[in-house]
C-alpha cells in the first residue's frame, strides 16, 4: 500500500516537472522571437522577480506606482524597437511603443480577445464592453458606433471644456507646493465628463467640498493596489 502512494507520488511529481519544463523551454523559445528583458531560465515570476517585495525597497511607492515605472525604464529601453515583450509568470505581455504597430493591431478584427488580467476588473465592471471579447463585444461596440459619430464628439467639447477649466482652477490652487497627487483630481474631471455626456448628468463631482466621488475614485486605486499585490504575492492577499 505504502509503495503503491509512494509511486503515484512520484509520477505526479515527474508530470509537474515535465509540464514545468516543458513550459520553461516554450518561455525561453518564444521570448527570443521579439525585444525584451528575458528572465532567467527557472525564474517563474518572470519580470516581475524585478519587483521590489517591500515598500521600503520601492523608495515608499505603491506597487502600482513601481510597476508603472518598472515598464516606463523597459519602454526606455526598447525606445528604437516597435514593441517589446515582459512576462508576468507564464504570461507574455507585448508593449507597444510605436504608432506602426498599434494601428496593425487595432485594425486587426481578430484581435479583440481579452487577456486574463481582464479578470481582475471583473468583480467591478462586469462583463461590459471593457472587459468582454469575442461575440459580446462586438454587437456591444456595434450598438456605440453611433456614440462615436463626429458630428456628436464635436457637441460634446463644450462639456469636455468646461470640466477641464475647473480641473486646471484646482491645480493652480496647488502649485506651491512641491508635489500633489493627481489621480483624484483627474479621475473626478473624467467623471464628471462621462456622467455629462454619456449620461446626460450633471454630477459636479470635482466642485463638492465633501466629496463621496473622491472616496469612490480612492476605492478604485485601492482595488487597483491590491490587484497588483494579488499578481506579485497571491497568496499573501
Amino acid at each position: 500500500m505504502l509503495s503503491s502512494v509512494v509511486i503515484v507520488t512520484i509520477v505526479i511529481l515527474l508530470a509537474m516537472f515535465m509540464v514545468l519544463m516543458n513550459y520553461l523551454f516554450w518561455r525561453r523559445k518564444f521570448s527570443r522571437l521579439m525585444p525584451g528583458k528575458q528572465p532567467g531560465f527557472f525564474d517563474l515570476l518572470g519580470n516581475l522577480s524585478e519587483l521590489p517585495l517591500t515598500e521600503k525597497s520601492r523608495n515608499g511607492l505603491s506597487i502600482n506606482v513601481f510597476l508603472l515605472q518598472m515598464l516606463c525604464g523597459f519602454s526606455k529601453l526598447f525606445e528604437k524597437q516597435k514593441l517589446f515583450c515582459v512576462w508576468f509568470f507564464c504570461s507574455p505581455v507585448i508593449i507597444l511603443t510605436k504608432a506602426e504597430a498599434v494601428e496593425a493591431v487595432l485594425s486587426d478584427p481578430k484581435i479583440i480577445e481579452k487577456s486574463w488580467f481582464y479578470s481582475w476588473l471583473r468583480p467591478i465592471l462586469g462583463y461590459g464592453l471593457v472587459t468582454s471579447g469575442n461575440g459580446k463585444w462586438k454587437s456591444r461596440r456595434k450598438l456605440l458606433n453611433p456614440c462615436f459619430h463626429s458630428e456628436i464628439l464635436r457637441d460634446f467639447m463644450a462639456v469636455m471644456n468646461t470640466q477641464t477649466r475647473i480641473l486646471v482652477s484646482r491645480l493652480q490652487k496647488e502649485t506651491s507646493k512641491d508635489s500633489i497627487d493627481i489621480v483624484v483630481p483627474l479621475s473626478l474631471c473624467t467623471l464628471d465628463v462621462i456622467c455629462e455626456t454619456i449620461l446626460g448628468v450633471s454630477i459636479s463631482a470635482q466642485e463638492r467640498a465633501i466629496n463621496e466621488f473622491s472616496q469612490f475614485v480612492e476605492s478604485i486605486h485601492r482595488y487597483g493596489t491590491c490587484s497588483g499585490k494579488n499578481g506579485k504575492l497571491p497568496l499573501l492577499v
